[in-house]
């Protein structure tokens, strides 16, 4: 399972594309499993034309911003993993989906299907994405909130507290050791 540095530099990867418009999605195999909760025809429908706005990472998720009113979140699984290829890009087998820009194509590849692309559209921050805990690496993440934390559980191991997703989200085995 992807930890929190993996998921940044994953980020950082698409962001290459920062700024321009996209022009085509490609998804390669739309029954496969990292489908389970997107629309496609939604999804296809609200990307094209917009513009790659930013991106951020929570945890093990991060997200990706079009336009102004747009949500594709996605989820790397064990396998996956966020490329940045030329616009002219071909999909391989694994390649699940292919945001074609004018400049780059943002690619989603997970040969196990272990991953998860979900979209959303609005203002607001989609539930699945407002739901996961401050990133400890973002400005929501403060020295009082874990304080609180660490009261409500006075005897347990430092490591198995720091594993607990729903305050430290992203940090995995090899972050708490």
């Amino acid at each position: 399972m992807p930890e929190l540095a993996e998921v940044e530099l994953s980020r950082r990867v698409w962001d290459v594309a920062l700024g321009e418009r996209v022009v085509d999605v490609v998804v390669h195999h739309p029954q496969a499993r990292v489908f389970r909760e997107t629309d496609l025809d939604a999804l296809r429908e609200g990307l094209v034309g917009e513009r790659y706005a930013s991106s951020e990472a929570r945890g093990k998720q991060l997200v990706a911003r079009f336009g102004d009113a747009r949500w594709l979140g996605l989820h790397l699984g064990m396998s996956g993993a966020l490329l940045a290829e030329p616009a002219g890009y071909v999909p391989l087998r694994h390649d699940h989906l292919v945001v074609l820009c004018e400049r780059h194509a943002l690619v989603f590849h997970d040969p196990r299907h272990f991953g998860r692309v979900r979209y959303a559209e609005g203002a607001d921050e989609p539930a699945w994405w407002s739901s996961i805990a401050p990133s400890v690496v973002g400005e929501g993440f403060t020295v009082e909130l874990v304080a609180d934390f660490l009261k409500r559980r006075p005897r347990s191991p430092l490591k198995a507290v720091l594993l607990m997703q729903q305050r430290f989200p992203g940090v995995g085995n090899w972050m708490a050791d």
